[in-house]
C-alpha cells in the first residue's frame, strides 16, 4: 500500500466520512505531504516511522502503545521521530505508554516504571 492508503486504512475500517482526506492531513502533519503516493520501499526508515505515527494518531486514540519506536533508527532520525511522537501526543491529548531501553527517551516521559525479569522493580527515582 502507498503511504496514503496505509494511513487511511484504520479510518476505512471505521465510520470516518473522509478517510483519505484525514490521511492526507496526517501525513502532511509529519512532513510527508509530498510522499503520499510512495510505497514503503521508496521511503527511508525515518519516513516509514513517520507514516506509522500518522497511522497511529489519525483515528485520535485515547491511549497509544509504542514498543521501542526508535529501535531500528539512527540517533538523529530516532530523535526526530520521538519529537514528532511527543508533539502529536500533546496535540491529540492521547495517553502514551512507551516501552524502551533508551534511558534518555524514558526521561522525557512524565512517569517511568522500571521492570526487571517481568516484575515492577520500582518507579523511577525511588
Amino acid at each position: 500500500m502507498t503511504a496514503l492508503e496505509n494511513v487511511a486504512l484504520p479510518l476505512e475500517l471505521g465510520t470516518h466520512g473522509d478517510p483519505f482526506g484525514a490521511a492526507r492531513e496526517a501525513l502532511a502533519s509529519v512532513g510527508l505531504g509530498e510522499r503520499v503516493h510512495h510505497y514503503p520501499s521508496q521511503l527511508s526508515g525515518g519516513e516509514q516511522q513517520r507514516v506509522a505515527l500518522a497511522r497511529a494518531f489519525v483515528p485520535q486514540p485515547h491511549v497509544l502503545l509504542a514498543d521501542e519506536p526508535t529501535g531500528n533508527l539512527d540517533g538523529e532520525t530516532g530523535g526526530a521521530v520521538m519529537g514528532e511522537l511527543f508533539r502529536m501526543r500533546a496535540v491529540g491529548g492521547s495517553t502514551l505508554i512507551l516501552v524502551t531501553h533508551d534511558h534518555e527517551l524514558a526521561a522525557r516521559c512524565d512517569r517511568m516504571v522500571h521492570i526487571a525479569d517481568g516484575r515492577i522493580v520500582a518507579p523511577a527515582g525511588d
